[in-house]
């Protein structure tokens, strides 16, 4: 499923973004994680390519999903507080049949873990060359944000 290059969970990287990253491609993604939930809005400020914006609410279950074109002032909000957002490419959920209801545990049941376990400077991603790769191996995938963010 998802592949999530980066986990955003400080105010500065939240506010950061997607600003002057490359394109996303494929089943690449970021995640956010707030604090608390919140109603915030989502921008594009800065972002050269049109993204999808999905707000999750604390108990990991889809609440809505918004499209931003490429440098787009006009902030999109979810219906009700939420507590984790996931932007992918311009299109990705409805590829991939995302809908209202559907829980983020399930869309990082592969792509989260598989993110987490990576490591680029490493020829071979085992548990005995790569650390990180330890750290998740027995922790269930719902868990996995949690133990990530807590790191």
């Amino acid at each position: 499923m998802l592949n999530i290059i980066k986990h955003n969970t400080t105010p500065e990287d939240i506010r950061k973004g997607l600003q002057y990253h490359q394109p996303l491609i494929g089943n690449q993604a970021f995640l956010f994680t707030f604090p608390q939930s919140t109603t915030s809005g989502f921008w594009n400020k800065n972002v050269s390519f049109p993204i999808d914006v999905a707000f999750f609410d604390k108990n990991k279950y889809l609440i809505n999903i918004e499209h931003l074109d490429k440098e787009q002032l006009l902030d999109v909000k979810a219906d009700r507080p939420f507590k984790y957002v996931v932007e992918t490419r311009k299109g990705w959920f409805s590829e991939n049949n995302i809908k209202k209801g559907d829980s983020l545990d399930m869309l990082l049941k592969l792509g989260f873990k598989k993110t987490a376990e990576y490591d680029p400077t490493v020829e071979q991603n085992t548990q005995e060359v790569n650390p990180l790769f330890k750290q998740v191996k027995n922790i269930p995938t719902s868990h996995a944000i949690d133990a990530l963010a807590n790191q």
